[in-house]
């Protein structure tokens, strides 16, 4: 009984022991997951601020050296996917925060810390005096591997996506990673806008080699009024949106455009001048037509004369585009010496504008770009208070 006794408190203290040997080491491996999570969040915190300058060392300590190839268009990947690029530490100021075969503690440690690509964006500008380094979209890598026996996943990796800042050597066949700049948007999008209302030409900025331009023509002018019972304006046509992505830019050249004027008539005449055509780099988008007038009858009867037509953008080269609206028409009724009810044209929309309206009783003027200016109405030159009948002018919004 005795020699029962002791066998089974053995058996007991050997279970015992190995219940207490899984917890730790399932503990050790919590650890793990908790240790790799802080060494991801670190290297995150460092390439999400300035403290990513001059963060990636090779072994003797020194920034890491990238080498161009002789020919590097915009999109050229300067590292090959079967031979990626070793970094040995990952520093924050003078801190040590990641260190190729570092031990994390309990059998892990990192296996992996590379750049497995780095595609060239361009040439960015930075400081006063300005210094231009050669912009990189990389990917950074971090693998660690566990000893045999420890619980888990036993080689744990993240990778992190960083825009790298290259100072070019004199001959620019290598460059010092000296600094982080931002990254684009994901899935590449656009981050800028810039609206052009005036001026003749833009200088591509450094880094963008492809822009998105929407493009509005100006709008046309009412139909005018001599001040008398005759004529009655119909409305401008509104300006054609065209939009057009240009790529393959160079960055600091100089892209001619123009923006068309709004049209407009200069009373007393009764026909007014048709909306600019809105130009860049080539390609346009015309101005709407200019409205005409329509005279009252003789005698009883019923009158009307179609708006002038929308800017037509259909053979403009864009790869979108949307003709203007066009103009109202201005009618009239002939009921006798004292009923006489005349209805001027509305200005035509663009896509960015509404047109003009004018009335014997009220008015409304246009707003936004490209939008037809309204038909003037008899005995208030010029339209409801003398305002309406001008055309918006064009607009080009550019996205890079």
């Amino acid at each position: 009984m005795v020699l029962v006794g002791f066998a089974l408190l053995g058996a007991l203290a050997l279970g015992f022991s190995q219940v207490i040997g899984d917890a730790l080491k399932g503990q050790k491996n919590v650890q793990n997951a908790v240790d790799f999570d802080i060494l991801k969040t670190s290297i995150n915190m460092v390439l999400n601020t300035k403290a990513c300058d001059g963060a990636f060392k090779d072994a003797s300590g020194n920034s890491v050296q990238l080498v161009f190839p002789a020919s590097m268009p915009v999109g050229t990947n300067i590292i090959a996917a079967a031979s990626p690029f070793p970094i040995a530490k990952i520093l924050q100021g003078n801190s040590l925060i990641a260190e190729k075969d570092a031990n994390l503690g309990g059998g892990m440690k990192i296996s992996k810390l590379e750049f497995t690509d780095a595609i060239y964006d361009g040439d960015q500008a930075l400081g006063t005096p300005a210094v231009t380094y050669k912009a990189f979209v990389a990917t950074l890598n971090v693998e660690a591997t566990k000893a045999a026996g420890f619980y888990g996943d036993q080689a744990p990796k993240k990778t992190f996506s960083v825009r790298l800042l290259v100072l070019p050597n004199a001959s620019n066949t290598s460059g010092t990673v000296e600094r982080c700049g931002t990254l684009r948007a994901s899935g590449g999008g656009f981050t800028r806008m810039q609206v052009l209302t005036s001026g003749t030409s833009w200088i591509v900025p450094s880094g963008i080699s492809t822009v998105k331009a929407t493009m509005v023509g100006g709008g046309g002018g009412g139909g005018g009024s001599n001040g008398s019972a005759s004529p009655l304006g119909a409305g401008g046509g509104g300006g054609a949106t065209v939009i057009k992505y240009f790529t393959g830019l160079s960055e600091g050249s100089s892209i001619p455009y123009s923006i068309g004027a709004g049209g407009t008539v200069t009373l007393p005449a009764t026909t007014a001048t048709g909306g600019g055509t809105t130009t860049f780099n080539g390609i346009s988008a015309p101005g709407g037509a200019g409205g005409a007038s329509l005279f009252y009858g003789v005698g009883q009867g019923f009158g009307s004369l179609y708006g002038a037509s929308g800017g037509d953008g259909s053979a403009s080269g864009g790869d979108f585009y949307m003709n203007g609206q066009a103009g109202g028409p201005a009618l009239y009724s002939h009921g006798g010496t004292s009923d006489v009810r005349s209805y001027p044209g509305a200005g035509g929309a663009s896509l960015l504008g509404i047109g003009a309206e004018a009335s014997l009783g009220f008015g409304r003027d246009s707003w936004g770009y490209g939008s037809g200016g309204g038909g003037a109405t008899p005995g208030l030159v010029g339209g409801q208070n003398g305002t309406y009948v001008t055309g918006r002018s064009g607009v080009i919004i550019l996205e890079y």
